[in-house]
This record gives C-alpha cells, structure tokens and sequence, in this order.
C-alpha cells in the first residue's frame, strides 16, 4: 500500500549532511527532514533509488547542456 502525502519539501543540503541511520532505516535529508523507511518494502526502496538516479541523470543532463 502506498500513502501519499500533499506535501513538498525542497531539498538543498549539501551532500554530506544527507544520511541513513541503518538502525532506524531514517534518510535525513535536512535539518528536521527525513524519511522513514522502516515500513517501506525492499521493492519501493529500490524504486526511490531508481527514481532519485534518474533525477541525478536529468541534473547532470541539463547542468551539461548549459555549460555547452
């Protein structure tokens, strides 16, 4: 079952602020912003890691075309 929420966090930290607490399955992604996957299946966590790929691949994309 997937819920959804209405939502939108912009995230802007830099790279090195962004982790994963192993033991809790907690992705921080800002200061008082995570996403707990400890009820998430393995199958919906690769497909946000699928999807979050794809998000760098259009960045690096456009990041490319603008340099050029």
């Amino acid at each position: 079952m997937t819920a959804i929420s209405l939502l939108s966090i912009h995230v802007d930290s830099a790279p090195k602020q962004v982790s994963l607490d192993p033991d809790s399955l907690t992705l921080r992604l800002e200061v008082g912003v995570s996403l707990d996957l400890s009820d998430t299946s393995p199958e919906t966590c690769r497909t946000i890691a699928r999807l979050l790929m794809q998000a760098a691949r259009v960045k690096d994309s456009a990041h490319l075309k603008a340099v050029v």
